[in-house]
């Protein structure tokens, strides 16, 4: 399918991106291009889940600073991730909600943020290039609602850059993807190297189940996950923090707990949910995973007594819900400090 340009000038690193139909020149963007940085104190990254954790943490252990990052506004994996929650969260951000163009293209579309490495650059250092004090010790997220490593030049270009604005600052950087380019893109692996040499940078890589025919039943494209289980491997052989992020949760092979710890430090567990705290799954979604999966809701906690089970050593933490995502940063402060004793 050729790649098509939108009829917009915008004042950002690369040229928005639509592929399919022309785009109305006259149709309104989404909004949230100007956010850099949003401070998270409610909500998934705010509130604490009543779920387990190993090793368990409570609120007051959290960092007291997460921020997220999103250096555009869209995708481009298409449609091929039914359980994507993104749609519906940004509902309110597209003009016409969900009749209008952005939510019933979602995945065929990229905005760039305007000059989003500038704004990362004043936002994280002050004017002479040193780091902010305000924000040492902060944690950053990127991304919650896109993947900072889509493969196309120009956002490759973008995130090499972004990755050095962060080299540069005194935070600590999560990067969550599913994109190969995190091992392919040489400069890509050397930046996230370099700060993990500096213990500021962790990598959350998605997967869902080890089998294939599973991940297919809610993710038509993609890697699979043998090339994400090794991707995740290089990371660590490299010294890089990873957490493995198991989610949204599917029927796996016996073997796959074995496989995660080989592969990761940490284990971030998710359930496909329609409602509580964090990722809302369109509910036909839900529902049909719920009626071909016997005890769905349980395999959450399944998979956290094989992690259990397996880890002679006791040293694999994990959590299910918000408290796999949060304690990933917990754990890698503590994976960092043990590299550097």
């Amino acid at each position: 399918m050729p790649q098509l340009k939108l009829p917009l000038q915008l004042s950002g690193s690369f040229e928005p991106i639509l592929r399919g139909p022309a785009h109305p020149e006259n149709d309104l963007l989404p909004s949230g291009q100007k956010v850099v940085l949003n401070h998270q104190k409610s909500g998934f990254w705010g509130q604490l889940s009543g779920e387990r954790a190993f090793p368990e943490f409570e609120a007051t252990d959290a960092p007291a600073n997460i921020y997220t990052f999103d250096p555009w506004i869209g995708c481009l994996w298409g449609k091929s991730c039914s359980f994507c929650y993104v749609p519906d969260l940004m509902t309110g951000h597209y003009p016409g909600g969900r009749d209008g163009y952005w939510f019933r293209k979602w995945g065929s579309w990229l905005l760039p943020k305007p000059e989003i490495t500038a704004r990362l650059r004043k936002a994280l250092l002050d004017p002479s290039g040193r780091p902010k004090k305000g924000l040492g010790g902060a944690s950053v997220f990127m991304s919650p609602k896109t993947d900072p490593f889509l493969s196309m030049p120009e956002t490759l270009r973008t995130t090499r850059e972004n990755l050095e604005v962060f080299d540069q600052s005194n935070v600590f950087l999560m990067c969550q993807t599913r994109s190969p380019k995190v091992v392919e893109d040489p400069q890509v692996l050397e930046r996230l190297v370099a700060l993990g040499l500096k213990g500021r940078v962790g990598v959350s890589f998605s997967i869902s189940s080890d089998l294939l025919p599973e991940q297919r039943k809610i993710e038509r494209g993609g890697i699979t996950p043998d090339r994400r289980l090794r991707i995740m491997r290089r990371l660590k052989d490299e010294g890089v923090f990873v957490s493995v992020a198991i989610s949204p949760l599917l029927p796996h092979s016996p073997d796959f707990p074995h496989r995660i710890l080989e592969a990761a430090n940490h284990a971030s567990i998710q359930v496909l949910r329609s409602a509580k705290i964090g990722a809302t799954t369109p509910a036909e979604v839900r529902e049909n995973v719920g009626a071909s999966v016997a005890e769905y809701d349980s395999l959450a906690e399944r998979m956290a007594n094989q992690l259990l089970a397996v880890d002679a050593s006791g040293a694999f933490s994990w959590g299910i819900g918000n408290k796999g995502f949060i304690g990933a940063f917990l754990a890698a402060k503590k994976f960092y400090q043990a590299a550097s004793a």
